[in-house]
């Protein structure tokens, strides 16, 4: 094995896409378009692999992009070995992200589904599956935030992209518990999907009086009196509107 050499195949069958990378399947446009690059301009850039050292495979460091647009047209790949040497799973895949996130590729999904096949995914797992009911990376870790007692959770952006995401079994359940609710209500997704939004009505939940379910029932009886808002305040403003429109127990706020 030559380091410093590119080597051509078109046996696609020695390379394996390591798991916590990011998932090809999700990306369809993007091989396609490398796809027409690729067919026009031939694959100028060759894709980074290690050796693995018990099966012989190859597995791709950095390309599975162009790999998988080179297996798809059915044109030699090329490609070269990783001089970096790998002590850890962990170590493999947090130098995938590094090489990834200097060239903008990764996006918060591709960073929770890498992280969720170590050794510390427990919580990275978690965030995957709230993520995968159909809600955005920051309603997530507002939520998260949010439910979270003081110490129990570390859901910072910080945390989040360095492999330091904890999310608590009892927060987990809290947020799942949250999302199908608003999933199951009337209330527009596009609106109850926004950080600005949860973090409105996980502080309202705590306030005596407020009941969330009672502002379910009355968005959906009373639409008209939901006012569209762009910033924490104004919407615990406008859920609270909501909550107590025609309601004897009326919730209250006191803003610091």
């Amino acid at each position: 094995m030559n380091k410093d050499k590119i080597y051509t195949t078109t046996d696609y069958s020695k390379f394996v896409l390591i798991k916590g990378n990011r998932v090809v399947e999700e990306q369809e446009r993007r091989v396609k378009g490398l796809s027409e690059s690729i067919k026009l301009r031939g694959l100028k850039n060759p894709i980074l692999v290690i050796e693995d050292d018990k099966t012989g495979k190859l597995i791709v460091v950095d390309g599975q992009g162009r790999f998988s647009a080179c297996k798809k047209i059915n044109v030699p790949v090329r490609y070269t070995f990783d001089p970096e040497e790998y002590q850890s799973r962990r170590h493999l895949l947090d130098s995938i992200r590094s090489i990834n996130k200097d060239q903008k590729n990764w996006s918060p999904t591709d960073v929770g589904n890498s992280y969720s096949v170590t050794e510390y995914g427990d919580s990275y797992g978690r965030y995957m599956y709230l993520v995968n009911m159909g809600v955005s990376h920051s309603f997530v870790l507002k939520a998260c935030e949010e439910f979270s007692k003081d110490g129990e959770c570390e859901v910072g952006s910080k945390a989040f992209g360095r492999g330091d995401l904890v999310i608590s079994d009892e927060v987990f359940e809290k947020v799942k518990m949250q999302i199908s609710m608003l999933q199951n209500s009337k209330i527009d997704r596009k609106i109850w999907n926004r950080q600005y939004f949860i973090r409105a009505l996980m502080k309202l939940r705590r306030m005596e009086n407020f009941d969330v379910y009672k502002f379910i029932e009355n968005f959906e009886k009373f639409p008209y009196e939901w006012k569209n808002c762009y910033q924490v305040n104004d919407n615990i403003k406008s859920i609270l509107h909501v909550h107590n429109y025609k309601n004897r127990k009326k919730a209250k706020y006191y803003f610091e």
